[in-house]
């Protein structure tokens, strides 16, 4: 726990020594960063622990009306749905 400890109060310094518009574009930076890679393991369908998402069950193609589902989770992978 010391070791995390140390860790944080060295970026703390870090981060309280930015301007307050460095401090925004920095955090507006990492939203983009972690935002991109949320979309990625989404698109791997990987867990954040590395394991794969549970598999679909397999639908029949045409015993249902309607559109067929192509692809599980596309519209969270859009920026509408991932807001930093």
């Amino acid at each position: 726990m010391s070791e995390l400890q140390l860790v944080n109060d060295q970026l703390e310094g870090l981060i309280s020594s930015l301007s307050a518009p460095a401090r925004k574009e920095m955090a507006r930076s990492i939203g983009r960063k972690l935002r991109s890679s949320q979309q990625q393991s989404i698109q791997r369908q990987q867990a954040p622990d590395g394991t794969s998402f549970k598999p679909r069950k397999t639908q029949p193609v045409r015993s249902k009306k309607g559109r067929i589902k192509r692809e599980k989770f596309a519209k969270l992978r859009t920026a509408k749905y991932m807001k930093t």
